[in-house]
């Protein structure tokens, strides 16, 4: 019995013995440790107009970084953000505040963790916030040029609706002002509506001799510099008020037509404005916005001309009716924030909706692009003839004068990359466009109503046999330079 015990005694010695050695795994017969893979957390703060904070929390980590990239931006690798991005500490979690943003613009935070033997990557996205709106003062500026144009009493009517919109929405104030260059043919003089003694009135600030040509550049130039001496602010807008035919020379207009009516951005008597002209009358200053209450102005190869002077322009690239923009109505549009340029369009659609109305809302900015892609279609489609019969027309001229600037795009290439280019940044240039499906021309010989299935808002110049004066004009044009035409 005693010898049986002690056999079980040392089998548990034994045992236990083996159970020890098992366990200290250095002899290769246990198993290892996991490796522990890395991460990193991220969590949205505060957003401000230039700044963005966020939380990283990094685990399982011997490096971290982030960086901060637009939206769009193609996301980094892990290996990238380590290496280029901003470090942070990789044992615990750290505060971020990235700051000189844009304003309302998306953002990706992308962080990145380093573990022993793997990366991790993680991204969030943010929006700055709006950028705070500071008062500013506004002087918007009427310079219409009625003498001997027939349309003084129209302007007449228009001055008052000015006047009767100031007044009853009280739009005169320390930072709102209006001034108003009217040559009438009768009187010539600029006047401010402004407040007096509580009352908002119109008074004179000066009176010009009415042989002075309200057309001459230099005189304008001048005008234009009195308006910012006696009525200053922090931005203008303008309003041109004439007839207008866009780009095109006064003695090629009037080469259309079975009688003279000579048609452009300025008349004063027999003496005319062109666009080169107008362009260097307004080179003084730079405009918010120009508003052309004129026909034919919504032309690429006016708009171009005009690029450097204003950041928007709202035009017709039709005949605009005598009666003109609604005045009463948009005024206190284009007082308010940010001028809304595209309410404008609107009301003059409602306007004109049921009788005859075009408008287009043009951003200045792209304009330049706009030539890039148009040279690009013009040099692939060298040597190939356009059949003018089928692209749509703004006025009733025999061939016509106007051309829908997509319409000639899309006649120049089956290229559909190069079209798909071309039109992706017209859409950039246009920002708003109506128009009714018919429209009223009261030139040429099929004056009258006009059927417009569809408008791009802009028009151009084809060059066509029976005008070769007008192609020849057309390529002095600095459109027609930064086109490459020929």
């Amino acid at each position: 019995m005693m010898k049986l015990m002690h056999l079980k005694s040392m089998s548990v010695v034994v045992l236990l013995a083996t159970l020890v050695a098992c366990s200290g795994g250095d002899d290769g017969l246990g198993k290892d440790e996991p490796v522990l893979q890395p991460s990193v957390g991220l969590t949205a703060g505060e957003a401000t107009a230039t700044t963005l904070s966020f939380t990283v929390v990094p685990q399982n980590a011997t490096d971290c970084a982030y960086l901060c990239i637009e939206q769009g931006t193609t996301v980094p690798s892990a290996e990238s953000v380590l290496a280029t991005g901003k470090n942070v500490n990789a044992k615990g979690s750290t505060s971020v505040t990235v700051d000189g943003l844009e304003a309302s613009t998306t953002y990706q935070i992308v962080a990145a963790a380093r573990g022993e033997e793997t990366t991790a990557v993680n991204t969030l996205k943010m929006t700055t916030g709006e950028a705070p709106r500071t008062s500013s003062s506004h002087t918007l500026i009427f310079y219409l040029m009625g003498d001997d144009t027939g349309l003084e009493s129209e302007m007449d009517a228009n001055v008052q609706r000015v006047l009767t919109s100031a007044i009853n929405n009280q739009l005169i104030s320390d930072d709102n002002h209006i001034a108003i260059f009217y040559d009438r043919g009768n009187y010539c003089r600029l006047t401010e509506i402004t407040k007096v003694d509580g009352r908002t009135k119109q008074v004179t600030i000066e009176e010009y001799a009415v042989s002075q040509s309200s057309v001459d550049p230099t005189f304008m130039a001048n005008v234009l510099a009195k308006v910012r001496e006696e009525v200053p602010a922090d931005s203008y807008g303008i309003v041109l008020s004439s007839h207008g035919g866009g780009w095109v020379p006064v003695t090629i207009y009037d080469s259309y037509l079975a009688e003279a009516q000579t048609r452009f951005i300025g008349q004063d008597g027999d003496d005319y404005m062109e666009i080169a002209q107008l362009a260097m009358g307004l080179s003084g200053m730079h405009f918010d916005y120009i508003l052309f209450d004129a026909c034919f102005m919504a032309s690429v190869e006016a708009l171009y001309d005009l690029r450097n002077a204003t950041d928007y322009i709202v035009a017709s690239p039709a005949e605009v009716l005598g009666k003109g923009f609604p005045y009463t109505d948009i005024l206190p549009l284009l007082f308010a924030d940010g001028h809304d340029l595209e309410g404008v369009c609107k009301a003059f659609m409602e306007t004109y909706g049921d009788s005859s109305g075009t408008i287009s809302l043009v951003r200045c900015s792209e304009l330049e692009n706009l030539a890039d892609s148009m040279k690009k279609l013009l040099t692939a489609a060298t040597g190939k003839t356009v059949d003018i019969a089928n692209i749509q027309g703004y006025e009733g001229f025999s061939p016509h004068l106007y051309f829908d600037l997509e319409q000639y795009a899309e006649a120049l290439t089956s290229d559909s990359a190069l079209l798909n280019e071309f039109k992706s940044t017209l859409q950039k240039v246009v920002l708003y466009k109506d128009y009714t499906k018919t429209f009223y021309s009261s030139v040429g010989v099929n004056k009258g109503y006009v059927n417009l299935p569809y408008s791009c808002g802009l028009t151009c110049h084809i060059g066509e046999n029976q005008h070769p004066a007008t192609h020849a004009a057309f390529l002095e044009t600095n459109w027609a330079k930064a086109v490459g035409a020929k």
